[in-house]
Protein backbone atom coordinates (compact mmCIF):
# COMPACT_ATOMS: atom_id res chain seq x y z
CA UNK A 1 0.00 0.00 0.00
CA UNK A 2 1.32 3.40 -0.90
CA UNK A 3 0.69 6.24 1.51
CA UNK A 4 0.31 9.61 -0.13
CA UNK A 5 1.30 12.84 1.58
CA UNK A 6 -1.10 15.43 0.19
CA UNK A 7 0.22 18.97 0.45
CA UNK A 8 -2.51 21.58 0.17
CA UNK A 9 -0.94 24.45 2.20
CA UNK A 10 1.61 23.44 7.94
CA UNK A 11 1.75 22.33 20.15
CA UNK A 12 4.02 22.68 22.36
CA UNK A 13 3.81 25.27 25.17
CA UNK A 14 7.53 25.22 26.00
CA UNK A 15 10.21 27.26 24.28
CA UNK A 16 9.36 25.93 20.83
CA UNK A 17 6.93 23.69 18.95
CA UNK A 18 9.07 20.66 18.21
CA UNK A 19 9.50 16.99 18.98
CA UNK A 20 10.98 15.21 21.97
CA UNK A 21 12.29 11.75 22.74
CA UNK A 22 10.17 8.60 22.96
CA UNK A 23 10.12 6.48 26.12
CA UNK A 24 8.91 3.08 27.22
CA UNK A 25 5.84 2.87 29.42
CA UNK A 26 5.13 -0.50 31.03
CA UNK A 27 5.58 -3.38 28.59
CA UNK A 28 4.20 -1.60 25.53
CA UNK A 29 6.17 -1.62 22.31
CA UNK A 30 7.10 2.02 21.76
CA UNK A 31 8.47 3.55 18.61
CA UNK A 32 9.42 7.04 17.54
CA UNK A 33 10.18 6.69 13.85
CA UNK A 34 11.88 8.85 11.25
CA UNK A 35 9.88 9.85 8.19
CA UNK A 36 11.24 6.99 6.08
CA UNK A 37 10.75 4.38 8.81
CA UNK A 38 7.28 5.65 9.67
CA UNK A 39 6.07 5.27 6.08
CA UNK A 40 7.82 1.93 5.66
CA UNK A 41 6.14 0.61 8.81
CA UNK A 42 2.79 1.84 7.55
CA UNK A 43 3.27 -0.26 4.43
CA UNK A 44 3.83 -3.33 6.62
CA UNK A 45 0.87 -2.81 8.95
CA UNK A 46 -2.17 -3.33 6.72
CA UNK A 47 -4.74 -2.92 9.50
CA UNK A 48 -3.13 0.08 11.21
CA UNK A 49 -5.03 3.07 12.53
CA UNK A 50 -3.46 6.35 11.37
CA UNK A 51 -4.36 9.28 13.60
CA UNK A 52 -3.71 12.95 12.88
CA UNK A 53 -3.94 14.80 16.20
CA UNK A 54 -3.92 18.34 14.80
CA UNK A 55 -6.92 20.65 14.45
CA UNK A 56 -9.59 20.02 11.82
CA UNK A 57 -8.43 23.11 9.95
CA UNK A 58 -4.85 21.85 9.77
CA UNK A 59 -6.09 18.44 8.68
CA UNK A 60 -7.85 19.93 5.64
CA UNK A 61 -4.61 21.53 4.49
CA UNK A 62 -2.28 18.53 4.51
CA UNK A 63 -2.48 14.97 5.75
CA UNK A 64 -1.31 11.41 5.25
CA UNK A 65 -3.71 9.35 3.16
CA UNK A 66 -6.14 7.19 5.17
CA UNK A 67 -5.55 9.17 8.35
CA UNK A 68 -8.41 10.07 10.65
CA UNK A 69 -8.46 13.34 12.55
CA UNK A 70 -8.94 13.61 16.31
CA UNK A 71 -7.74 16.89 17.82
CA UNK A 72 -5.50 16.28 20.83
CA UNK A 73 -6.06 19.73 22.28
CA UNK A 74 -9.87 19.77 22.41
CA UNK A 75 -10.49 16.30 23.85
CA UNK A 76 -11.61 14.59 20.63
CA UNK A 77 -8.66 12.23 20.74
CA UNK A 78 -9.26 10.89 24.24
CA UNK A 79 -12.96 10.42 23.57
CA UNK A 80 -12.30 8.49 20.35
CA UNK A 81 -9.54 6.33 21.86
CA UNK A 82 -11.98 4.71 24.26
CA UNK A 83 -13.44 2.79 21.33
CA UNK A 84 -10.22 1.59 19.72
CA UNK A 85 -8.88 -1.95 19.85
CA UNK A 86 -5.77 -1.83 22.03
CA UNK A 87 -4.06 -4.53 19.95
CA UNK A 88 -4.39 -2.53 16.72
CA UNK A 89 -1.19 -0.73 15.68
CA UNK A 90 -1.72 3.02 16.02
CA UNK A 91 0.33 5.58 14.08
CA UNK A 92 0.09 9.13 15.41
CA UNK A 93 1.43 12.36 13.96
CA UNK A 94 1.04 16.14 14.06
CA UNK A 95 2.98 18.99 12.45
CA UNK A 96 6.24 18.93 14.40
CA UNK A 97 5.84 16.11 16.91
CA UNK A 98 4.75 17.92 20.07
CA UNK A 99 1.10 16.91 20.19
CA UNK A 100 1.74 13.40 18.91
CA UNK A 101 4.21 12.76 21.76
CA UNK A 102 1.46 13.55 24.26
CA UNK A 103 -1.12 11.50 22.36
CA UNK A 104 1.20 8.49 22.09
CA UNK A 105 2.05 8.68 25.79
CA UNK A 106 -1.66 8.73 26.63
CA UNK A 107 -2.30 5.61 24.53
CA UNK A 108 0.58 3.73 26.14
CA UNK A 109 -0.57 4.68 29.61
CA UNK A 110 -3.97 3.28 28.70
CA UNK A 111 -2.75 -0.12 27.54
CA UNK A 112 -2.19 0.21 23.81
CA UNK A 113 0.49 -2.28 22.80
CA UNK A 114 1.84 -0.83 19.53
CA UNK A 115 2.07 2.92 19.18
CA UNK A 116 4.22 4.57 16.51
CA UNK A 117 5.08 8.28 16.36
CA UNK A 118 6.28 10.31 13.39
CA UNK A 119 9.41 11.90 14.86
CA UNK A 120 9.42 15.60 14.01
CA UNK A 121 5.94 15.42 12.50
CA UNK A 122 4.84 16.30 8.98
CA UNK A 123 7.60 18.88 8.74
CA UNK A 124 10.10 16.03 8.47
CA UNK A 125 8.15 14.52 5.58
CA UNK A 126 8.18 17.88 3.85
CA UNK A 127 11.90 18.33 4.50
CA UNK A 128 13.00 14.95 3.19
CA UNK A 129 12.84 13.35 -0.22
CA UNK A 130 10.81 10.38 0.96
CA UNK A 131 10.11 8.04 -1.98
CA UNK A 132 6.89 6.71 -0.47
CA UNK A 133 5.41 10.19 -0.10
CA UNK A 134 4.25 11.97 -3.22
CA UNK A 135 3.77 15.69 -2.78
CA UNK A 136 1.23 17.77 -4.63
CA UNK A 137 3.07 19.45 -7.48
CA UNK A 138 1.11 22.71 -7.10
CA UNK A 139 3.02 25.43 -5.30
CA UNK A 140 1.27 26.51 -2.12
CA UNK A 141 2.22 29.84 -0.59
CA UNK A 142 5.41 31.77 -1.23
CA UNK A 143 7.98 30.46 -3.67
CA UNK A 144 11.66 30.65 -2.83
CA UNK A 145 12.07 33.44 -5.37
CA UNK A 146 9.33 35.45 -3.69
CA UNK A 147 10.87 34.83 -0.29
CA UNK A 148 14.26 36.05 -1.46
CA UNK A 149 12.59 39.14 -2.90
CA UNK A 150 11.23 39.97 0.55
CA UNK A 151 14.79 40.10 1.86
CA UNK A 152 15.81 42.90 -0.50
CA UNK A 153 15.63 45.72 2.01
CA UNK A 154 18.03 48.48 2.94
CA UNK A 155 17.80 47.42 6.57
CA UNK A 156 17.86 44.31 8.71
CA UNK A 157 15.16 41.75 7.96
CA UNK A 158 13.94 39.53 10.80
CA UNK A 159 11.81 36.63 9.59
CA UNK A 160 9.57 34.74 12.01
CA UNK A 161 8.22 31.37 10.85
CA UNK A 162 5.19 30.57 12.98
CA UNK A 163 1.77 28.89 13.11
CA UNK A 164 -1.50 30.12 14.58
CA UNK A 165 -1.79 27.13 16.94
CA UNK A 166 1.77 27.42 18.30
CA UNK A 167 1.87 28.64 21.91
CA UNK A 168 5.42 30.06 21.91
CA UNK A 169 4.68 31.78 18.57
CA UNK A 170 1.72 33.63 20.09
CA UNK A 171 3.83 34.63 23.07
CA UNK A 172 6.55 35.93 20.76
CA UNK A 173 4.24 37.95 18.49
CA UNK A 174 3.81 41.10 20.64
CA UNK A 175 7.57 41.30 21.22
CA UNK A 176 8.15 41.29 17.47
CA UNK A 177 5.50 43.96 16.98
CA UNK A 178 7.14 46.13 19.63
CA UNK A 179 10.56 45.62 18.05
CA UNK A 180 9.25 46.52 14.59
CA UNK A 181 7.73 49.73 15.93
CA UNK A 182 10.78 50.77 17.92
CA UNK A 183 13.26 50.09 15.10
CA UNK A 184 10.98 50.76 12.12
CA UNK A 185 13.71 52.59 10.20
CA UNK A 186 16.31 49.92 10.82
CA UNK A 187 14.49 46.58 11.00
CA UNK A 188 11.81 44.94 8.87
CA UNK A 189 9.91 42.16 10.65
CA UNK A 190 8.26 39.56 8.43
CA UNK A 191 6.05 36.77 9.79
CA UNK A 192 5.41 33.69 7.64
CA UNK A 193 2.79 31.09 8.54
CA UNK A 194 4.22 27.61 7.89
CA UNK A 195 0.69 26.23 7.55
CA UNK A 196 0.14 28.40 4.50
CA UNK A 197 3.68 28.04 3.14
CA UNK A 198 4.61 24.34 3.58
CA UNK A 199 6.83 24.09 0.54
CA UNK A 200 8.88 27.12 1.53
CA UNK A 201 9.19 25.72 5.06
CA UNK A 202 10.39 22.43 3.59
CA UNK A 203 12.91 24.12 1.32
CA UNK A 204 14.33 26.07 4.26
CA UNK A 205 14.39 22.91 6.42
CA UNK A 206 12.20 24.34 9.15
CA UNK A 207 11.45 21.51 11.57
CA UNK A 208 10.32 23.42 14.66
CA UNK A 209 8.70 26.75 15.37
CA UNK A 210 9.06 29.55 16.08
CA UNK A 211 12.03 29.71 13.75
CA UNK A 212 13.70 33.14 13.59
CA UNK A 213 16.13 34.24 10.88
CA UNK A 214 17.95 37.54 10.63
CA UNK A 215 19.25 38.87 7.31
CA UNK A 216 21.50 41.79 6.40
CA UNK A 217 22.00 42.67 2.74
CA UNK A 218 20.09 39.47 1.87
CA UNK A 219 22.63 37.36 3.76
CA UNK A 220 21.65 35.32 6.80
CA UNK A 221 23.57 36.56 9.83
CA UNK A 222 21.74 34.67 12.58
CA UNK A 223 19.20 31.89 13.08
CA UNK A 224 17.44 30.70 16.22
CA UNK A 225 14.57 28.50 17.33
CA UNK A 226 12.11 28.91 20.16
CA UNK A 227 10.72 31.77 22.20
CA UNK A 228 12.73 34.94 22.87
CA UNK A 229 11.69 37.81 25.11
CA UNK A 230 11.76 41.44 24.01
CA UNK A 231 15.06 42.19 25.70
CA UNK A 232 16.75 39.26 23.95
CA UNK A 233 15.37 40.34 20.57
CA UNK A 234 16.50 43.92 21.05
CA UNK A 235 19.99 42.81 22.08
CA UNK A 236 20.22 40.65 18.97
CA UNK A 237 19.20 43.49 16.69
CA UNK A 238 21.60 45.97 18.26
CA UNK A 239 24.48 43.52 17.77
CA UNK A 240 23.67 43.14 14.06
CA UNK A 241 23.00 46.81 13.19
Amino acid sequence: MKFLLVILTAVLLGTGCTSGQGKSVGTSATYQLTAEDFLAKLNQEKSALIVDVRTAEEFTRNKITNAVNYDWNNGDFKNAATGWNKQTPVFVYCLSGGRSIKAAAYLRENGFDNVYELKGGLLTLNNKNVPEADADTNQSGLTMAQYLQLLKKNKLVLVDFYAEWCGPCKKLEPHLASLAKKYKDQVEVIRIDVDKNPQLAAALQINSIPDLRLYKNQTATWQGKGYMNERQLEKLVKEKL
